[in-house]
């Protein structure tokens, strides 16, 4: 079961980046703020303290383009502001570093629903594959309380991920969010059952 969800996501993953870099370029028009797909790096900061750096695709699959209107002092109708609403498909690819312990990388595919206007909501959730990669020597506790060396390069978990984000904007001429993004997700299996990790990102949006 689990090899068939890394088959799965890795499928997800080549698909996404097939959008982005590839026939999807074709499909951008002048208004940047609708239609453009994304990259951006993040810091990435697992179970709050492992430090480690995110670098997110981002391929939108639906959108819609709001005009927010106001009537200001005259009693007239004017435009406020133009806000987007938006379903993107996300590939989010992380790496950490857990003293002591282990190396983590973590990719994810996710599906991501997105208000952006002055300020940017979202709101996501999707499947993953987290590997471990030990770089020290690893040891077994025996029955006995004695220890002997094991080699074990690490270990590959199942991930399910919840995620939302808060940004601001900060240039009017472009699509540029300065943003924060917790996550929690179920890891399995672990140790025979399941455990409960999170993460935190922040980072700002640039252009492809």
């Amino acid at each position: 079961m689990k090899d068939k969800f890394i088959l799965l996501i890795l499928i997800c993953f080549i698909f996404n980046i097939h959008n982005i870099f590839g026939i999807s370029k074709l499909q951008i028009t002048k208004d940047s703020l609708l239609n453009k797909n994304h990259s951006y790096l993040t810091y990435y900061a697992h179970t709050g303290l492992k430090p480690g750096i995110s670098y997110v695709f981002e391929h939108k699959f639906l959108s819609r383009k709001l005009n927010i209107k106001k009537i200001n002092s005259e009693g007239l109708i004017t435009l406020f502001q133009k806000a987007y609403i938006s379903l993107d498909f996300q590939t989010n690819l992380a790496l950490y570093y857990h003293k002591k312990n282990h190396i983590g990388i973590h990719l994810n595919e996710m599906v991501v629903a997105r208000y952006k206007g002055l300020m940017m909501y979202e709101f996501g959730a999707g499947i993953g594959v987290l590997q471990t990669i030990y770089p020290a020597k690893t040891y077994q506790i025996n029955d006995n309380g004695t220890f002997n060396e094991r080699i074990i390069a690490g270990r590959t978990y199942i991930t399910n991920i919840l995620s939302c984000g808060l940004g601001v904007r900060i240039s009017k001429k472009s699509e540029r969010y300065l943003f924060g993004r917790p996550s929690v997700y179920l890891i399995y299996p672990y140790n025979n059952f399941l455990n409960v990790g999170y993460s935190f990102e922040t980072g700002l949006f640039i252009k492809l």
